[in-house]
């Protein structure tokens, strides 16, 4: 993520782009944008950031069960155990603070593989540090959804961004 946004910010002008950035995703990928929004983004370029259902403590996420350490050892390459500090300095939550872009959160109820409880623990540590967010949960949707609720989140997006980006 890194590389890609230097070379976005590097070639703005010569595209004439704003450095002004909204980042997101969804899963992995809200991950890596919540990651490098709360702790990479040292020219503080992201203005909101965009989290369908994206891992936030690894920690924790790893104390789920079976199928959730699978899916980490293949991304983190170690197993919690044996790397700690991976998990920790890839997770985040631990790099949340008052200077932080506020943060949308949209997530299903019965999310089998990113559970609940990792944007509850997003939107306490947000709360906790004054940035401004907002959840969006659908309580019988789980690891992605499409249909009506797909069209109202995007909704809800574009109505944060609008109220908190200036």
């Amino acid at each position: 993520v890194k590389p890609a946004v230097s070379f976005y910010l590097d070639n703005s002008d010569k595209y004439q782009v704003s450095k002004d950035i909204i980042m997101g995703g969804v899963s992995a990928g809200a991950h890596l944008a919540m990651l490098h929004s709360y702790k990479n983004d040292k020219g503080k370029h992201v203005k909101a950031v965009i989290d369908f259902y994206g891992p936030v403590n690894l920690t924790a996420l790893w104390n789920e069960g079976f199928l959730q350490q699978l899916a980490l050892l293949e991304v983190v390459g170690s197993l919690y155990p044996d790397n700690p500090a991976i998990y920790t300095n890839s997770s985040p939550i631990h790099f949340i603070s008052n200077q932080s872009p506020p943060t949308i959160a949209l997530q299903g109820g019965i999310d089998f593989l990113v559970p609940p409880a990792q944007t509850s623990q997003l939107i306490n540590k947000l709360n906790e540090k004054g940035v401004k967010n907002q959840l969006v949960y659908y309580p019988l949707e789980s690891h992605g959804w499409g249909g009506a609720n797909l069209i109202d989140s995007y909704a809800k997006i574009v109505a944060f961004i609008t109220e908190n980006t200036k």
